[in-house]
């Protein structure tokens, strides 16, 4: 989402107080960034596991981080960090950790920040007792859960809620709207089935009842077994883009939904009912899986995700019309499938599109962080680290080459910053940590950058 000329301006210069001026390539770890480009963020004895799910840029250049944290009981916590903005961990901010009471344990998936601050966490709930639900809660700025989120109709205590009467749900995704309203992604077993699953809020964390059924909507397209939504973003008109993937004759391909801002119906305008299946099939009966996505000033919807090739699976991205069609000036179809494909390819985890319309997709491979980087017209963008594509691993940092994962890009002054875990062992005991990483980007002058 691009900034405000104020914020990006003070970003930028915030940045520019902590560093000298460089000239690294695109697509490389920044060396005034952490420990070499690195940091990670460990939550101390009795926290096992622990993984950054949600990056949050605040208007200083500060960054929150927010996942869950795992302790030696099994127990896992929302868990929440902060860092510098030259990287550098923020100790003044502690390692706030909570869990809502009522809960076993919780899991986080993504977050968004409010405009006032205030951070929107969401993920999945285990009760107390059989049965996972979809969560969300909000926290203050100093890293408390916010106790005047979710006051009404609210089986939790104030500042988090599940959502009721939806047993094994989960929110995968989070957006706040312009208007201050928040919506969720994810999905629902119903009736033995999985489907997608939207939920908007108020600005108060309280249903929007002028949403579907109360707030809750409930997607399934036609002839489909399973359906699964794992990102969702709002249009300049106020919609709302969800995407993920549905099996379709034991066939998974991606699925793009458009919903009215005003009450949640299918917007019949996108591809005639609201729904734009995209069936790469670069093999037969290979699946396909939309991961992300993002919608452009414009009202063009950019997906990104992976398509199954006979090398594996590889990184594709695609472009929408608003109205759903394919946009030709991407590699003249709509349609880029990279030909990196490898059967060890764990996923793409989130993207940033540029403001100069360069698509960056961000995950792990072969357990290192990745990053790849296409040209607006489709292809790889070559300017970008190596060929257009960079692994990087916390083994600077760790002492060892262990299994680190990316979940998370933003831009940070128009650098790249990821976010996500790595994963160390020492005499046979696993431990991960918060971990966080910032590229050099300096081609995109108009994000900031020197």
């Amino acid at each position: 989402m691009l900034r405000t000329s104020l914020s990006a301006l003070v970003l930028s210069l915030s940045l520019a107080a902590v560093s000298t001026a460089h000239a690294a390539p695109d697509g490389f770890l920044d060396p005034l960034f952490g420990q070499g480009g690195l940091q990670k963020v460990a939550f101390g004895e009795g926290a096992d596991m622990s993984a950054a799910r949600g990056i949050a840029v605040l208007p200083d250049g500060r960054i929150l981080l927010t996942g869950f944290v795992q302790r030696e009981n099994n127990t896992t916590e929302i868990g929440l960090a902060r860092l510098r903005a030259d990287g550098q961990v923020d100790e003044s901010f502690g390692r706030p950790r909570y869990l809502p009471a009522g809960l076993e344990s919780v899991y986080v998936s993504a977050a968004a920040l409010q405009p006032d601050g205030k951070l929107v966490v969401v993920g999945e709930a285990d009760l107390i007792g059989p049965g996972k639900r979809a969560l969300v809660c909000r926290f203050l700025a100093n890293g408390s859960v916010d106790t005047g989120f979710a006051t009404i109709d609210n089986a939790l205590a104030p500042g988090c809620r599940v959502v009721e009467d939806a047993n094994d749900s989960t929110a995968a995704a989070v957006v706040i709207q312009r208007s201050g309203r928040i919506a969720l992604a994810g999905s629902i077993y119903y009736n033995n089935v999985l489907h997608g699953l939207v939920v908007r809020l108020d600005a108060s964390g309280n249903y929007d009842g002028d949403f579907a059924e109360s707030g809750v909507g409930i997607l399934l397209p036609a002839s489909t077994h399973d359906t699964e939504l794992v990102d969702i973003a709002e249009t300049p008109a106020g919609d709302l883009v969800a995407v993920g993937s549905a099996l379709v004759n034991s066939d998974a391909s991606w699925q793009v939904f458009r919903l009215r801002g005003a009450d949640g119906a299918p917007d019949t305008d996108f591809d005639g009912d609201g729904l734009r299946p995209i069936d790469i099939d670069q093999v037969a009966g290979g699946n396909d899986y939309a991961y992300v996505t993002s919608v452009l000033p414009d009202g063009r919807i950019v997906i990104g995700g992976l398509a199954r090739g006979s090398q594996g699976y590889c990184p594709a991205v695609a472009r929408l019309k608003p109205d759903g069609a394919f946009d030709n000036s991407l590699d003249g179809d709509g349609l880029y499938v990279d030909p990196f494909c490898a059967l060890a390819f764990d996923g793409i985890s989130d993207m940033v599109v540029q403001s100069d319309g360069r698509m960056v997709l961000a995950g792990d491979g072969d357990g290192d962080f990745f990053a790849m980087r296409f040209a607006p017209e489709g292809g790889r963008d070559v300017d970008f680290g190596q060929g257009g594509l960079i692994y990087f691993n916390f083994a600077s940092l760790t002492g060892m080459d262990g299994m680190d994962m990316s979940y998370r890009v933003a831009n940070h002054g128009g650098r790249l910053l990821l976010a996500g875990y790595t994963l160390s062992i020492a005499d046979d005991i696993p431990h991960a940590d918060f971990a966080a990483a910032r590229l050099d980007n300096d081609l995109i002058f108009a994000d900031g950058v020197e």
